[in-house]
Parts: C-alpha cells; sequence; structure tokens
C-alpha cells in the first residue's frame, strides 16, 4: 500500500471510498521505532503521515479478523474510518461531509455528534502534526493512547500501545476495579502509562509526549429529551424504528454480505428477528441464524430452533465443552485481559462463525434500554453509588483485593473504589431523574469498559453490527417514561403487536411465552413439575460456563498449568502458597464467588504472562 497524497482542503466532492478489512492501526511519532504487531498479520505497513507522525495498520490474522477500514478526505481533514457508519447502505463520505465545520476564524472542525454506527474515527487535519481521535457516541469500538517519557502512542491494540511506550508500572486503582467489578474504571488499564479512549470524546494527538491529554474533550452530553405521545404510540415507533435499523443492518437481496443473526432465550435477539420480518427472509439472502448452550437439552437453543422455525429458517445449535484452555491465547488476544476470559463464550463456535459469515447481529444493551434500572424517582447521590455497588460488586472479589491490590495500595479497595464511583455520578447530575443518571453511568462505564469489550470475541472471526446501539434508537428510547420501560413491558407489547407467532415461543427468564407471563404466578406448579423430572433424570442444568471450563479434566490440568506451574509472572505477585489452597477449595467445594475469584485470577496470569 503506498503513501496516501497530503490532504486538499476546500470543497469539492469526497473521493470514491474503498473498503478494506485490517487487523489494527497504529499512530506514532515520525520514525518511531514501531513494536511487532500483537494480532493479526505482520509487518505494519504505513498507511499515511507527515512530518510529526505516521500512521500504521496491520493485516488481519488467522485468529484476529480485524475491521472495515474506509479512507475518506472531506474538506478540511483525512478521515480513517474504523468499523461501520450507519446507514451502512449509505455514502460515509456524506455522512462525515455533514460533521465538517470551520470555525469564525476559518479552521476547519469537525462535529461527529450526529454520527452513528460501530466506529472510531482517525482524523489528519490541514496542519502538520494536527490529528484527532474520535470515539463514537458510545465508545462500542475500543482505542487507547500512551505516554511515557519521550514516548507517545495510540491505536486499536492495548498491547501494541503499551510495547510502543514501553509501558511497565501496574495501575493498582486500574485493577482494584477490574476485581472488584469485573471492568477497569473511567479510563484506566493494566498500566499507568496508557489509557482507554473515552465514549463521545475528541482527543487531539501529537507527536510530542507532554500534549497527549488522557482525557478527552466530551462532543455530545446525555440529555432528557420528552416523548410527547402516548405509550401505544411508543410501541409503534419501537417498531417502526427497530425496523429502519435492521432492514440496514441485516441481510439485503442482492448485498452479498453473509449475515449471522445468534438466537438465544431472551428478548433482545428474537427482537431483531422480528424486526427483519418474513419480507426480509427469502430466497437469496445470506442469513445464517444459530445459538450455543450447555448440553443436549439446553434451553438456549431449544428456544432458538423454535424461533428459527416459526420464520422458516434453519437453525445451528452447538453444545459448548470445554474449549478454553486449547484456545486460551485466541481468548487472550481478543480480550486483551479487559475482561474474565470466561466471559467470552463467543469463541467456542468462532471456526463456524467465520466459515459462514462476514458480519453479526450483536443484540448487546437492548435489556438495559429496554427496561428500568429499579431506582426510586426520589433517590439521592448516596443511594445511586449504593445502586451502582449493588450491580458491579462481585462476590468473589475479596480474596483478589486482599492477596493482589492491598499491599500495593496500602488501603482498603472498597472506600477507594466507592469514592470514585460518586465521583463518576457527578457528571450526571444535570439529568433529573434518577432512572436515566443510571442508566447513562452504566452505559458509559460498564458498557464501554466491559459489554463492548466482549464485541472483541466476534472479531476473531467476524465483525459486529449492534442494532441496540444505533443512535436511531436510543435517542427514542431514552426519552420514554422509565414505567412504561420497566419490566420489560414496552419491549413485550412490541413484540405480540409485531411478531405473535414469536411471542409464543418460551421466554427463558420469564419461564412462559410473553401471553401467559402475565400469570406466570400462576404457573409455579408447572414449573415444579419440570424441576421434579429433573431431579428424577438425575439432570443437572449448566448454565454457568466457569462450571463447563474449569471443573473438568482439562479444567484441572489448566488452572494446574496456568495458576501453579513454576516460573509465572503472577508468582511475582502472590506466591503459589497463597494460590494452591484457593484452587483447591474452588475445586473441593465449587461455587459462583470462587469461580469468579479463580477465573478472574487465570485472566489476569494469562495477561502477565502475554496469552
Amino acid at each position: 500500500m503506498t503513501d496516501a497524497a497530503p490532504v486538499t482542503p476546500g470543497g469539492g466532492r469526497p473521493r470514491p471510498t474503498v473498503t478494506e478489512r485490517v487487523g489494527d492501526w497504529l499512530l506514532l511519532p515520525a520514525g518511531a521505532r514501531r513494536p511487532d504487531p500483537r494480532r493479526g498479520e505482520g509487518p505494519w505497513r504505513r498507511v499515511d503521515g507527515d512530518g510529526a507522525a505516521e500512521l500504521f495498520e496491520s493485516g488481519p490474522g488467522p485468529d484476529w479478523s480485524g475491521c472495515p477500514r474506509r479512507r475518506i478526505d472531506v474538506p478540511g481533514w483525512r478521515l480513517w474510518v474504523y468499523g461501520e457508519l450507519y446507514p451502512v447502505a449509505e455514502d460515509p463520505a456524506e455522512l462525515l461531509r455533514a460533521a465538517c465545520g470551520r470555525d469564525p476564524d476559518g479552521t476547519a472542525t469537525f462535529d461527529p455528534s450526529g454520527l452513528d454506527g460501530h466506529f472510531l474515527l482517525v482524523a489528519r487535519g490541514e496542519g502538520e502534526g494536527d490529528w484527532r481521535l474520535f470515539t463514537n457516541r458510545f465508545g462500542t469500538l475500543h482505542g487507547y493512547v500512551g505516554r511515557s517519557g519521550d514516548r507517545v502512542a495510540a491505536g486499536s491494540g492495548f498491547r501494541d500501545v503499551a510495547a510502543a511506550v514501553h509501558a511497565d508500572r501496574l495501575d493498582w486503582i486500574g485493577l482494584a476495579g477490574l476485581f472488584s467489578h469485573g471492568f477497569f474504571p473511567d479510563d484506566r488499564t493494566h498500566f499507568e502509562e496508557v489509557r482507554q479512549l473515552r465514549p463521545a470524546c475528541g482527543y487531539r494527538w501529537t507527536a510530542r509526549s507532554d500534549a497527549v491529554g488522557p482525557v478527552g474533550r466530551r462532543y455530545w452530553s446525555w440529555a432528557r429529551r420528552t416523548w410527547g405521545h402516548g405509550r401505544d404510540e411508543a410501541v409503534d415507533e419501537l417498531g417502526r424504528r427497530l425496523g429502519a435499523v435492521m432492514a440496514d443492518l441485516g441481510p439485503r437481496p442482492g448485498d452479498g454480505a453473509r449475515v449471522a443473526l445468534p438466537l438465544s432465550g431472551g428478548l433482545d435477539s428474537r427482537s431483531t428477528l422480528a424486526a427483519l420480518g418474513d419480507g426480509a427472509l427469502g430466497d437469496g439472502v445470506g442469513l445464517w441464524t444459530y445459538g450455543y448452550g450447555y448440553g443436549r437439552r439446553s434451553i438456549e437453543t431449544r428456544i432458538g430452533r423454535r424461533l428459527a422455525r416459526r420464520r422458516g429458517l434453519d437453525f445451528h445449535g452447538f453444545e459448548i465443552g470445554p474449549y478454553l484452555f486449547d484456545r486460551l491465547s485466541v481468548v487472550d488476544g481478543a480480550l486483551e485481559g479487559f475482561q474474565d476470559v470466561i466471559q467470552a463464550r463467543q469463541i467456542c463456535v468462532s471456526e463456524e462463525l467465520a466459515a459462514r459469515s462476514d458480519v453479526v447481529i450483536a443484540a448487546h444493551w437492548g435489556d438495559v434500554w429496554l427496561d428500568g434500572m429499579g431506582v426510586r424517582p426520589d433517590a439521592g447521590d448516596d443511594d445511586l453509588v449504593d445502586s451502582v455497588l449493588r450491580r458491579v460488586q462481585k462476590r468473589g472479589r475479596r480474596w483478589l483485593l486482599d492477596e493482589l491490590v492491598r499491599p500495593h495500595l496500602g488501603e482498603d479497595p472498597d472506600p477507594l473504589l466507592r469514592r470514585r464511583v460518586g465521583a463518576s455520578l457527578e457528571g450526571y447530575r444535570h439529568l433529573d431523574d434518577p432512572d436515566l443518571r443510571l442508566k447513562a453511568w452504566k452505559t458509559d462505564h460498564w458498557s464501554a469498559r466491559w459489554t463492548t469489550a466482549s464485541l472483541r470475541a466476534f472479531q476473531v472471526a467476524s465483525f459486529p453490527r449492534l442494532p441496540f446501539y444505533s443512535i436511531r434508537l436510543t435517542d427514542f428510547l431514552t426519552s420514554l417514561p422509565t414505567p412504561w420501560l420497566s419490566g420489560r413491558g414496552l419491549q413485550i407489547d412490541y413484540l405480540k403487536r409485531f411478531a405473535p407467532d414469536l411471542s409464543r415461543v418460551r421466554w427463558q427468564a420469564g419461564d412462559a411465552n410473553l401471553y401467559l407471563y402475565p400469570y406466570r404466578r400462576a404457573l409455579l406448579p408447572v414449573r415444579a413439575v419440570r424441576k421434579l423430572g429433573r431431579l428424577l433424570r438425575r439432570e443437572r442444568v449448566l448454565e454457568r460456563n466457569w462450571e463447563v471450563q474449569l471443573l473438568g479434566p482439562q479444567g484441572r490440568r489448566g488452572l494446574e498449568s496456568r495458576l501453579l506451574a513454576p516460573g509465572l509472572r503472577l508468582h511475582d505477585l502472590v506466591p503459589p502458597a497463597r494460590i494452591r489452597p484457593l484452587v483447591e477449595r474452588f475445586l473441593a467445594e465449587p461455587t459462583p464467588a470462587l469461580g469468579y475469584t479463580v477465573s478472574m485470577l487465570l485472566s489476569f496470569g494469562v495477561w502477565l504472562e502475554g496469552g
């Protein structure tokens, strides 16, 4: 790939754009030494640069499909769009052109607040060394910036950025959050020298290390916009908007893109299928439906198969077996230590997903937008902090905090983390609805740090499209009164109105179909008979991945190898004499709390070893 020409400011229509697939990107000062790519195929290829900085890209690899990328020139800017802008069928150059402007002094400006999609933008301005980074509104596609001494870097791969700046100081406040909550707080990472780019922020990047700030400038803020119509009209509007989003992101006749649609026992994947409509599922449409669960009688795959059959679709059900230790390096390469390795169940079907799809519909975060947070309307600041901590604090965190974090912090991490949660909630005080305040916090923190990290497990095989992160939906759903959403009420009514056939299929969490769900108390005897039948058949219902991955023979051998083998870096932080009793207690009496402790310790140990 040759170097691109300089940016040409001024008018004129943008040049035609071509979508390419890349593994990762890395932005460095001109002439800086490049680390070897940690994912995908090497070596790095220079794609653009000026006298101050250079942009490099790696190719996809056998265990990392990366993401789509387009380079687009618009007035005042050269832009690299990593990921996808929605609607995907529209010309992205026109969408980006609409975000361009000029200050009164003639300086080129860029406002991405109206852009929709799963993307991150790298932009080079008219002046030498004028580089910008823009996350999307919800920070769904991750990027990192690092600095240490005179070294500075930005990129899509955490390990690439850390290696470029020689990061080596563990961030114990960040790790306290990871062990306690399952995700890093604020924009922290494993290293003090590296920060994750925040949602809805623009960053000015220069080759001078003292000019790279850890906090970007926010270009969009949460606001309460009130829906001015009745609840019945809101159900219709949800159908219209979700239908429009899925018509854009789902399979289209003649498009050529192969789309995978996971189906499970929940309401969100069912809603994506409902929104496709019968007319979108005809001959010549590249749609593959699948699901996975534990055992041949998995309720997840049984419900997924029934949903697919209602729409005349083939369904491929997969049984999750003990895959983890065979594919641990692949899991770690995708997650990069930002999530418990047990959570990335997508990896178990990644080979089939890669063979059958180009994109996958990931219905994440629908359960947040389409439900209430259970917060009282008069909840105060302390109430909201308590509510957050009840949701995020993990059973089983105590051993990790006491054995790993406290010796380095010199204090109990719990009060520190509580103060940080309280401080982070201050940014949402302008929202007069406590439920929306909590939902906004959860999206900016939990989603941006944990939920969207799991999307990288899809990228091992296929690029995810995110209907429930489309601002066409979120702007509408955040305008609705909380009581309409509580208990999934609006979503249930949407499904009964627009997809009665799918509504007659059992909802796993509700243990009834959507018509019988309001009378679920009367169904308690039926559920008791089901449970008695399982006991008589001596069926053990597995619904937790840590049981499958850690408790069998492969799991026991894997824990011994990854946590107790001589010479592990983990032993520099906690001696094996402290780890062995924990592992033995877990294997003798496995509980969810101990399962979390051991799996998160495993995740950290694997990250320390580099995969």
